[in-house]
């Protein structure tokens, strides 16, 4: 935050944000739009930097149409208020256009296939598919790659693969990632000519359609503002060379697509006959202006037919091949250079506590950063930054109105959903500085487009506001704030202000408001050693404060350096009775005081059979073995083996005494997985003595911020100190809803809560059961039994929030017996407001 609107985002400005009150809503409209007439490029290139692909996190190969990734999307966007999707485009989108179909020529595989058909469907002439994962599953970072294939384009066809960003903020503000499109006008392949970096063919005949493939990132910028782009949409294909351009078609054969995203750059290539092309001359680097492109974005995948990217204006100019199919045989995220999430099922946690929209010193369990995750506008033209100190901290929201008798407003807007559900018996409360005379309304939006509003009329004492010009205290119940529709489990914007349309400001004033808080949102579920997990889920439930811990709450084992002394072991097998060297232990185990510099004691008079077991924890990563030894004769040889994998032998020959003592290298070995290992020593034949063994962490790896996560697999990675952790780093995040095996034929449902829970379930496709969950301890939990393997069962929940007096259904989830290895994760929640009319029920 920063003292005012201007300075905490430069980039805002009139012309961008002023809006007539009476079209409030019109902020809100869906963000599918694509328009693409940009009139100007914002884009810094540089070489990319050496990265690695890493582990694969999510892929879908369309075996099936997965209902809980994707949405069909239906219609021609006027439902939207985008007729003809913003493009212009021809088509209406129908469900039967979307199916999953063998790949032709490859048995046994199968693909999604969009298909295109020349039909009427209402007002549209041709029917076409689309898909979409918007409030299912999100993206961010990564190596995302799809196989597809498209059809003859010709004149008319448009298909793409392509994401949006999953915050509020209207298009093209919440950025665009086109990483695949084809279809292109005449005008853009000649354009790509003229700035390809090859003059000698500035006037050459463009490339053929079915050869020339692109890609393209939108985002906002001020430059990119003027009269005939007033979106201020920058677009990086604007006069850039900006594709690739096949030597044969492109159409009807399998290409592949890349592309390559950090929180740094963007890369897009494509794979044509075996060789990766760059789109770009260098990756797209990310600067402040285009930090869209650091949020999540969310997939879709579609054929369109026509519009303004195509020169197919009318029906009649579309000449592509009746019934085009568009197939994509599979989609793929890997991590990229220790980049990469994938979000699946509900995309916003339930806030708990008290909730800072603005403010600097307020005590907060969570809180909004502006701009880094909410952005301050002003909408109106009639107002400049202002100049009133803040009430607190360093910071404030002050503006200066000019214009008498016109319109003024405002707000904090949050970047992604935030669900308030907490909060519903709860108080927004804030400080503001405003004239007694002036009449001014507060009010809150979801991302439904409903909205409400408060009005505080001139010289009128309301919620605790005493109208005396000076700094003033308000304290709204949320109830009254959210009025009868707004969706608290997913606002947009968390506070407005603006004008009272009755009562317009007669001259200028000033004014600020700082401080806003949501209060009451209750306490989050016990979680008794401070770590992150909740009691009820913690398996280590005593971990030290600060100590990084994995889902159930253990502490992740970081790799690094483990010296075995030989005395230490845990169980042992020896062959004579006693312990001739007489230290240390008293059992039959020989142990007697060590010369050797390193170390207290040692193991001798070795036999042939015996053997020595340890236990010891050790982190993923490569080790090398090495042993420390004497004999007076020559001894061995002997073996090491990890978890009854053997990692490495010796013999040890005559070292020049008992007490004169040689390391030995062994070898290397590799854990995959970290955790609680056995180190076995088993002797083949005696005659040696064993001091310790060392398992040195080759190459040790990094984990720069310290959560215990190597920096290799950190899907986080700048968590801050001491907050607990999964396993990929990021930061640990407590489960409601879900289901947990509890043996060989048992899956257990739960619900958390202290009220009562209904399970619904369906087993291999037979006939739902609804039941009422057993209720204990704030935990409702029902047992299915009699599983056997691969049974499936699709399941949710119906239950009562008493924190915010609201039923809440969950969605689907499917659980496959015996081979899911963790509790699957729950759907997206809707919550049913069941005391209100049908019409404000969120479906």
């Amino acid at each position: 935050m920063s003292p005012d609107i201007n300075s905490m985002r430069p980039d805002i400005n009139q012309s961008r944000l002023w809006i007539n009150l009476a079209r409030f809503k019109a902020l809100f409209q869906s963000s599918t739009s694509r328009t693409v007439s940009i009139l100007i490029t914002i884009v810094t290139l540089s070489a990319p930097a050496h990265a690695q692909i890493g582990n694969l996190i999510w892929e879908d190969n369309f075996d099936t149409f997965n209902q809980e990734v994707w949405t069909i999307d239906v219609g021609n966007g006027c439902d939207q208020g985008l007729c003809g999707w913003g493009n212009q485009e021809l088509q209406s989108y129908q469900p039967d256009n979307v199916s999953i179909q063998a790949v032709p020529g490859e048995p046994g595989n199968n693909a999604l296939v969009l298909q295109a058909r020349r039909e009427t469907v209402g007002d549209n002439s041709f029917s076409s598919g689309k898909i979409i994962s918007k409030n299912k599953l999100s993206v961010q970072y990564g190596m995302i790659e799809f196989r597809m294939r498209v059809p003859d384009l010709d004149t008319g066809y448009w298909p793409a693969v392509w994401m949006l960003g999953t915050t509020t903020l209207p298009w093209p503000d919440k950025g665009e990632i086109d990483m695949m499109e084809m279809g292109h006008r005449i005008e853009a392949r000649q354009e790509w000519l003229i700035h390809n970096n090859n003059p000698n063919d500035d006037n050459a005949t463009p490339p053929a359609i079915n050869n020339f493939t692109g890609s393209n990132l939108i985002f906002y910028a001020e430059a990119a503002c003027n009269a005939g782009n007033p979106t201020c949409a920058a677009s990086t294909a604007y006069q850039t060379d900006n594709a690739h351009v096949s030597s044969t078609p492109l159409s009807n054969r399998f290409v592949t697509y890349r592309t390559y995203w950090t929180p740094s750059s963007i890369r897009f290539t494509v794979e044509d006959n075996g060789v990766e092309h760059d789109m770009y001359e260098a990756p797209f680097e990310i600067s402040q202006e285009s930090a869209a492109f650091r949020e999540p974005f969310y997939l879709l995948m579609n054929m369109a037919v026509g519009g303004n990217f195509t020169n197919a204006a009318t029906p009649a100019q579309v000449t592509a091949p009746d019934f085009g199919e568009m197939y994509v045989d599979y989609i793929r995220v890997y991590e990229y250079d220790g980049h990469g999430s994938v979000t699946q099922g509900n995309q916003s946690t339930p806030e708990t506590g008290t909730f800072g929209v603005f403010t600097d010193n307020t005590p907060t369990t969570n809180k909004l950063e502006a701009g880094v995750s909410s952005d301050i506008f002003l909408w109106d033209p009639n107002s400049s930054a202002g100049t009133i100190a803040p009430f607190e901290g360093d910071n404030v929201i002050a503006w200066s109105y000019q214009n008498a008798g016109g319109w003024f407003g405002g707000g904090v807007q949050t970047r992604q959903t935030r669900d308030m559900t907490n909060f519903a018996d709860g108080a927004v409360t804030f400080n503001i500085k405003i004239p007694a005379d002036v009449s001014f309304r507060i009010g809150i939006t979801d991302t439904y487009t409903n909205e409400n509003w408060l009005t505080f009329p001139a010289f009128e004492t309301k919620y605790g506001l005493v109208r005396n010009g000076d700094w003033g205290q308000v304290t709204i119940p949320v109830a009254d704030l959210r009025g009868p529709l707004v969706a608290i489990q997913s606002l947009q914007y968390m506070f407005a202000i603006s004008s009272d349309a009755a009562n317009l400001p007669t001259s200028a004033f000033q004014y600020a408001i700082d401080n806003i808080v949501w209060e009451g949102g209750g306490n989050p579920p016990a979680d008794s050693d401070g770590d992150g997990v909740i009691d009820s889920d913690d398996q280590c439930p005593n971990t030290p404060a600060a100590v990084p811990v994995d889902p159930t709450g253990c502490p992740i084992i970081v790799p690094g350096d483990v010296r075995v002394e030989a005395e230490d072991y845990s169980e042992y097998f020896d062959t004579t009775a006693g312990n001739t060297g007489g230290a240390y232990r008293n059992d039959n185990v020989d142990i007697e005081p060590t010369t050797d510099s390193d170390g207290l004691f040692n193991v001798g008079w070795i036999d042939a059979g015996e053997w020595l077991q340890y236990n010891l924890e050790l982190g993923a990563g490569t080790y090398a073995v090495s042993t420390r030894v004497a004999s007076d004769q020559g001894g061995g040889p002997f073996s090491l083996s990890l978890d009854g994998a053997d990692i490495g032998s010796d013999s040890v020959g005559n070292t020049g005494g008992w007490q004169s003592w040689e390391t030995h290298e062994i070898g290397e070995f590799t854990v995959d997985t970290a955790g609680p290992k056995t180190l076995r020593v088993n002797i083949s034949a005696g005659l040696f003595n064993l001091n310790w063994i060392d398992l040195k962490l080759q190459a040790p790896p990094v984990d720069t911020d310290g959560d215990g996560v190597l920096d290799d697999s950190d899907q986080c990675p700048d968590t801050p100190a001491g907050t607990p952790v999964d396993s990929n780093g990021c930061p640990v995040q407590s489960q409601t809803t879900g289901a947990t095996q509890l043996d060989n034929q048992t899956v257990e449902f739960f619900v958390n809560t202290t009220a009562w829970a209904d399970v619904h379930y369906i087993k291999n496709g037979g006939i739902q059961q609804n039941l009422r969950m057993l209720q204990a301890g704030g935990r409702n939990t029902y047992q299915l039994t009699g599983l056997v393997d691969q049974d499936q069962v699709s399941y949710w929940f119906t239950y009562f929030d008493p924190a915010s007096n609201i039923v809440v259904d969950t969605a689907p989830v499917i659980y496959t017996h015996n081979t899911d290895t963790t509790p699957p994760t729950p759907g997206t929640n809707i919550a049913l407001n069941r005391t209100a009319s049908a019409s404000t029920q969120l479906q």
